[in-house]
């Protein structure tokens, strides 16, 4: 649980705003951590959990929470993410749309891009972790 500060992603066919919305995204300490093998064991009725791929190099995301949270670590830019592999994960998630945390260090917060590809249904939003 905690308190980040976040901001959406738009596609980069928009012009950047002139102004920079800022939102402060409130989560709720988990009341379990659950490491799961395969997608099906990411249960859509659950609360309160936090689910975590067994395989490091599970495609899209690095983290699930329900009922709409999909969370992708990173320190860099993406360009691309795998697509298959997002679109299942999103298909596990209780409430649509989706939205897809990329969290990053505070130096890139404010530079991350829109990560084209993704479909429009899936929300995309940058997450500052300022100790990453």
């Amino acid at each position: 649980g905690g308190s980040f500060e976040v901001r959406p992603l738009g596609p980069s066919k928009e012009a950047p705003p002139k102004v920079i919305q800022l939102y402060d995204l409130k989560l709720k300490p988990c009341s379990n951590v659950c490491v799961f093998k395969e997608l099906k064991e990411v249960k859509r009725k659950s609360k309160g959990i936090y689910y975590v791929p067994q395989n490091h190099n599970f495609p899209a995301v690095d983290a699930i929470m329900q009922p709409t949270l999909l969370f992708q670590m990173t320190t860099a830019q993406k360009t691309q993410v795998h697509l298959k592999g997002l679109q299942a994960v999103a298909s596990r998630l209780r409430v649509q749309p989706p939205q897809l945390f990329f969290v990053v260090p505070n130096d890139i917060f404010m530079t991350f891009r829109f990560v084209p590809g993704i479909p429009q249904n899936i929300e995309q939003w940058v997450l500052k972790v300022p100790w990453m």
